[in-house]
């Protein structure tokens, strides 16, 4: 468990790294579509100027279901409504949305900027040792570095009531089939989920590795049998894993262990199968959820 729990934090600050290596540029990411409960789908629509001040928010209740209280309004109130939803920037509106009787994607859409903002500080400190690093691009580092700026100002407006409700927000994205928070809630739970949310989580994980996302490989290779995986299900993920992640896996690190050791041959050849499988069905790689305008 501590390896993994290396290895998550590792692909965290990864992930930062890269931003600069390969000259991402993730402002967009952080637009994050503002869904009108009574619509299932959100639709393209304005976008907050990144000037406006933070807004103030009315109180909220984590059990709240019914009838809005005096004084207070539903998300869909909140920003300028286009179509079934509005894009909007400020975090603290998407978090109080979902706690306010929000739907399952907006439990995944508060879930993924508590995220956000949980390591914003820490990535931001991240880029000056790589802006220390002679062999990194200047204007890269710039940009991302003016990147999570912005980001850590947006995180101002979520306070520490709505961090508190983390992880019962990603349960209830878990629950409703969300993709892009699997990995956010294992790390809630401490990497021991309830019984009860086992196959939820497994079925997030395997989800979101179809979606793109690399990083839940290293859980699905390491703790899936747990979930409900068969060890040849577990060694192929292990296999993909080791493709996906060679920054943080040597080659053989997942694979060359106690499953080599108990699979016959045929089951070794079947679970190198089941790997390229696993790799024909994902998607562009990507890393996290995508909320408004970048999917």
């Amino acid at each position: 468990m501590p390896f993994l729990r290396w290895i998550l934090v590792a692909a965290v600050l990864t992930g930062a790294a890269t931003l600069v290596a390969f000259g991402l540029h993730p402002a967009d990411d952080d637009r994050v579509a503002l869904a009108d409960p009574s619509s299932t789908a959100a639709s393209a629509g304005l976008t907050a100027s990144s000037a406006s001040p933070p807004q103030a928010f009315p109180p909220f209740s984590p059990d709240a279901s019914g009838p809005p209280a005096a004084g207070t309004t539903r998300p869909a109130a909140i920003g300028p409504a286009v179509g079934a939803s509005a894009v909007i920037e400020d975090y603290g509106q998407i978090v109080l949305a979902a706690l306010q009787g929000g739907s399952a994607a907006q439990a995944g859409d508060a879930t993924e900027v508590l995220s956000r903002c949980e390591g914003a500080t820490q990535v931001r400190e991240t880029l000056e040792t790589v802006r220390a690093d002679p062999k990194s691009n200047p204007a890269d580092v710039a940009h991302a570095i003016a990147h999570f700026d912005d980001r850590v100002r947006r995180c101002q407006s979520i306070t520490d009531e709505m961090r508190a409700q983390r992880l019962p927000l990603a349960e209830r994205a878990l629950r409703g089939g969300e993709r892009g928070v699997s990995m956010a809630y294992f790390r809630l739970v401490d990497f021991d989920p309830p019984q009860d949310m086992r196959a939820p989580l497994l079925e997030g994980l395997r989800g979101d590795v179809r979606a793109g996302d690399r990083f839940p490989t290293l859980v699905l290779a390491t703790r899936g049998e747990d979930l409900g995986l068969s060890p040849v299900e577990a060694r192929a993920y292990a296999l993909l894993a080791e493709d996906l992640n060679p920054q943080l896996i040597a080659p053989g690190k997942f694979s060359r262990n106690r499953e080599q050791e108990r699979l016959t041959d045929a089951q070794l050849r079947q679970a190198a199968e089941l790997k390229e499988q696993y790799k024909r069905e994902m998607k562009r790689p990507r890393t996290g959820r995508r909320v408004g305008r970048s999917g």
